[in-house]
């Protein structure tokens, strides 16, 4: 799921050009992911949950961890201090940034940067990190970003 109307119009047409089933989320942004989503076995969180208010990240965080059965696993990128939204974006008064940069087809996007990946890994309490880190790439603009999966304990 989603929470970018482009991104999910985006995925409608690539699932329709593969002729394959596909079930389309649409959530309310303003509303807690509890009220909108069941639960799930595994989460992939790859460049979804860093385009919020960074309150909103850490509440959707919180709701992810709700969500997640137990012993799910749970894959979450997010960038760093190092990605391009921070270096050249503006810093907002919530502590999320704002994209500058033009030509990125991104342009006035909010994004979530944790301060480090602690920080990231306290958003998501009760998850036992199995691997984290870092990784980079260079496309039209440098973004770095940490990453961290972890399976929700198994309730006893």
């Amino acid at each position: 799921s989603d929470t970018s109307q482009q991104a999910l119009n985006i995925q409608s047409k690539r699932m329709a050009s593969e002729s394959g089933k596909h079930t389309q989320v649409l959530l309310d942004s303003e509303k807690p992911l509890t009220e909108q989503l069941n639960g799930f076995d595994n989460i992939l969180c790859w460049d979804a949950l860093c385009y919020n208010q960074l309150a909103k990240a850490k509440a959707d965080s919180r709701d992810l961890m709700k969500l997640l059965a137990a012993g799910g696993y749970l894959f979450v990128n997010m960038p760093t201090m190092r990605h391009e939204f921070a270096t050249t974006g503006r810093l907002l008064e919530d502590g999320s940034f704002e994209n500058r940069r033009v030509g990125t087809r991104q342009e006035g996007a909010i994004m979530s940067i944790p301060e480090n990946l602690d920080e990231l890994v306290s958003w998501f309490k009760g998850l036992e990190i199995v691997e984290s880190g870092h990784f980079t790439f260079d496309f039209a603009g440098f973004r770095e970003f940490m990453f961290l999966v972890g399976r929700k304990a198994i309730a006893e």
